[in-house]
């Protein structure tokens, strides 16, 4: 038994240091199945949230082949309740909880960019995804379905509003680092990743 409790602890410290702590959850709304990962205390849908709803959600160029890979964009009044249940959309200290642990703001997005995708020009810096958590450039959408800066920006809503027509959301572009959280107008349409409560 002293045996198999020294091998247990010894594989959880070996997952601790080489790699996240990952997993799935199937929405039963629509049974879509998400990847998640355990980054310091939090566990993050590793996927953009895909979930259809009657309003307030759009494909990029109304493209379902677009959402299937980089998520349904959302105005922020949706996101806040299109979360499945057991998860919610982040605020903006949860996701400088994600920031902080994984270095900073100023790697952050290089660190959670997923490796592909993202282009600009020839000053693309692709990310490293050291975490699992495989951000996507999936741009913002603008009155009904039309993108912009898809494959250069990744945007991402917070549940934190700042006036009566803006809320914050983070973003990473692929020619820096960085991540920033700014306010944008709620209309817009925003991708949405989902934390567990």
């Amino acid at each position: 038994m002293k045996k198999i409790g020294l091998l247990l602890i010894s594989l959880i410290i070996i997952v601790q240091i080489f790699g996240q702590e990952t997993g799935s959850f199937t929405d039963s709304r629509d049974g879509k199945t998400y990847k998640t990962v355990k980054i310091g205390i939090q566990w993050w849908m590793a996927e953009n949230l895909n979930y259809e709803t009657d309003s307030g959600s759009w494909c990029c160029d109304d493209k379902k082949s677009y959402c299937d890979i980089y998520g349904r964009f959302y105005n922020w009044n949706t996101a806040n309740n299109v979360c499945p249940t057991g998860w919610h959309l982040p605020n903006n200290k949860e996701w400088q909880v994600l920031f902080d642990y994984i270095g900073g703001n100023d790697s952050a997005g290089y660190k959670l960019r997923a490796k592909t995708n993202w282009t600009i020009n020839d000053e693309t810096i692709l990310g490293i995804d050291s975490y699992g958590f495989t951000a996507l450039p999936g741009g913002d959408v603008f009155g009904e379905g039309s993108c912009k800066y898809s494959t250069s920006y990744g945007f991402w809503w917070s549940a934190k509003s700042k006036s009566k027509s803006d809320a914050f959301a983070w973003f990473t572009i692929s020619i820096d680092y960085f991540v920033y959280i700014e306010p944008h107008d709620k209309q817009l349409g925003i991708s949405v990743r989902c934390l567990k409560d």
